[in-house]
């Protein structure tokens, strides 16, 4: 995604780091999780939050984070939408076509 381009609400990220045998995880968040660092691009990942549901309700309202006990991850934003359904509904499209595990 380009740089320049301004980023809407929520945004499906890869997590090159996280790779297993060959496929890159995808996840959506609220790009309020983004962070850039030295012309790279992070995500502040909330993993003291252990419930998937939980997760989904604070991108899903854009409620803040507790910044201080977030892992921060390399990621690449590969699309954004200001409608949290349209990126599930995108996040599925890439799922279908290229079988990379979800975050």
């Amino acid at each position: 995604m380009e740089k320049e381009e301004k980023l809407k609400e929520f945004a499906i990220v890869e997590f090159p780091e996280e790779e297993v045998n060959g496929s890159i995880p995808l996840g959506i968040i609220s790009t309020t999780w983004l962070v850039e660092e030295n012309c790279e691009t992070y995500c502040l990942w909330p993993s003291y939050i252990k419930n998937a549901s939980e997760r989904e309700k604070i991108i899903v309202n854009r409620l803040s984070l507790d910044k201080a006990k977030c892992d921060k991850c390399y990621v690449n934003v590969v699309y954004s939408s200001s409608h949290y359904q349209n990126a599930i509904n995108k996040l599925k499209l890439l799922e279908k076509a290229s079988n990379i595990p979800l975050m």
